[in-house]
């Protein structure tokens, strides 16, 4: 009986001492102590680091894409970037600075943080200029200049090359001092300060010439079917030309062709870019196609996502002016260039 009494004090002694614990929900949670694996010999776990993100989206806003040109430009760009980790999306704002600048916007709500804009007109361009500064995102340019505020430009030198076309032409035309003759220039694009900077450069040279008249046709945009339609309207008044100006290879061949249809076949043909089809026009001997100078979008793309890359990784970029370089292409050159590569633009054979 005494055992029975003595095992039932110590069960209600227990049981009190199990009411008076602390509830989990109320106890203060002591720091846990991990549990050793023996596997690893008493050593601490390994701490995975996250994997490095830039967070860098490129937006790409484009002129147009009617234009072989800025059609390899903006491809050579996004596929160059992509071989780099870098995301690139182009748009194309078809010559519209309406639409440009929403394009703009709408690269801007997509989280795009760098920004590449070839301008369809660089004063208008200001008002998607002017967001991307409100939101904080750094401007390169590309090919054609923009007004306002921009980290750096890539491109090349546009008043070169249209120097050294005007000094073809002089030669062509009878020398230094003695050039006669006719040209049309084949204008480039409305309010373009490219375009205006090949005209410049061209007519610096030979509007030393007294005897040299320039006739210049309206904008085409650098489109080659606008090319043909101001040019056929041109020549039904007018045919006394000697010698063709063109802003981009791309006019010079429809140039060539509209001026061949009027049999109008011995006119000299000067332009600039190194479009592989007029190359190929400068390198039969039977034709009258004489020069172009080279600018090359691959090589610009490439420089172009360089520069990115610069300014990701250091914040900052050295110039403000990247120059992709040119070359004068001729007569005696032209087949050294279409034999380096098949590419639509032949490039420089320097590089």
């Amino acid at each position: 009986m005494k055992k029975l009494l003595a095992i039932l004090l110590v069960l209600m002694f227990a049981l009190c001492l199990a009411a008076c614990a602390p509830k989990a929900d109320d106890a203060t949670e002591a720091p846990s102590t991990p549990v050793e694996d023996p596997s690893n010999n008493g050593a601490e776990d390994p701490v995975e680091e996250p994997v490095a993100e830039t967070g860098v989206k490129v937006g790409f806003s484009n002129c147009t894409m009617d234009s072989p040109f800025y059609g390899v430009l903006c491809k050579t760009a996004a596929e160059v970037a992509a071989e780099n980790g870098i995301d690139l999306t182009y748009l194309d704002a078809g010559n519209d600075i309406e639409k440009q600048n929403n394009d703009i916007s709408d690269l801007l709500n997509q989280g795009c943080n760098i920004m590449i804009i070839n301008p369809v007109d660089p004063d208008a361009v200001s008002t998607g200029m002017d967001a991307c500064e409100e939101a904080g995102v750094p401007v390169f340019t590309v090919d054609r200049f923009c007004d306002g505020t921009y980290v750096a430009h890539i491109g090349v030198d546009n008043k070169l090359m249209g120097q050294m076309e005007g000094e073809t032409a002089v030669e062509l035309l009878g020398g230094k001092g003695q050039a006669k003759g006719v040209i049309l220039e084949v204008m480039g694009a409305t309010g373009c300060k490219v375009m205006k900077a090949r005209s410049e450069g061209f007519h610096s040279i030979v509007d030393e010439e007294p005897g040299i008249e320039v006739v210049q046709t309206p904008y085409t945009e650098y489109t080659r079917s606008i090319a043909v339609e101001c040019i056929t309207d041109i020549l039904q008044t007018r045919k006394d030309f000697n010698l063709i100006y063109s802003h981009c290879d791309d006019c010079a061949v429809g140039a060539y062709n509209t001026f061949c249809d009027f049999g109008l076949d011995d006119v000299y043909v000067v332009s600039i870019d190194g479009l592989r089809e007029y190359v190929e026009l400068i390198a039969d001997p039977n034709t009258n196609c004489y020069a172009t100078t080279s600018n090359d979008p691959i090589a610009i793309g490439n420089l172009l996502v360089d520069v990115l890359k610069e300014y990701i990784e250091n914040g900052s970029v050295e110039q403000t002016f990247y120059d992709a370089g040119t070359e004068l292409i001729t007569k005696d050159t032209a087949q050294q260039y279409l034999d380096k590569s098949d590419a639509t633009f032949v490039g420089k054979l320097s590089t």
